[in-house]
């Protein structure tokens, strides 16, 4: 009908708006979820990272709720994932820089899947996040109606 995010309900086509739905708040559940959470690490578990308590929850936390603000840049929370991590990875001295160089590598991993595999939660998220409007009947033969007010317009 329109080229928007849609869903129909009773014939009622809803539009996704950029506006955030009332009373929702994003949730958070550190690093992973679904089938993946047992593959996805909160922390960098190697010694030298249990030593300087190198932890991702808190990026991965913070990506959730990016994820799930309604209008947000999908590319912008992924890449703030990446820098997040790689902050946590700064807590380890470049004494240890292989320990380093292997923690920042995990958070190039972390932003590659979360770039290449994000898509549909990002758009789950969104869905959830964003009010929605509508934005069209489905009429006779399928056509597309405008809501407008009380009237429908053909289109």
């Amino acid at each position: 009908c329109l080229g928007l995010r849609t869903k129909t309900i009773n014939g009622v086509i809803m539009c996704r708006t950029n506006r955030p739905a009332p009373g929702y708040e994003p949730s958070v559940n550190g690093c992973g979820s679904g089938w993946n959470t047992y593959l996805v690490p909160d922390a960098d578990y190697s010694i030298i990272g249990k030593i300087f308590g190198v932890d991702f929850e808190v990026a991965c936390n913070r990506h959730d709720r990016c994820y799930g603000t309604c209008a947000e840049n999908k590319n912008k929370c992924d890449r703030n994932l990446q820098s997040d991590m790689k902050s946590e990875c700064d807590k380890i001295p470049s004494i240890f820089f292989t320990a380093k160089l292997r923690c920042k590598l995990m958070a190039d991993i972390f932003y590659s899947a979360v770039d290449n595999l994000g898509e549909g939660p990002f758009e789950d998220a969104q869905d959830n996040a964003c009010a929605w409007d509508c934005c069209g009947l489905v009429g006779r033969m399928g056509r597309c109606y405008k809501c407008v007010a009380v009237l429908m317009i053909k289109v």
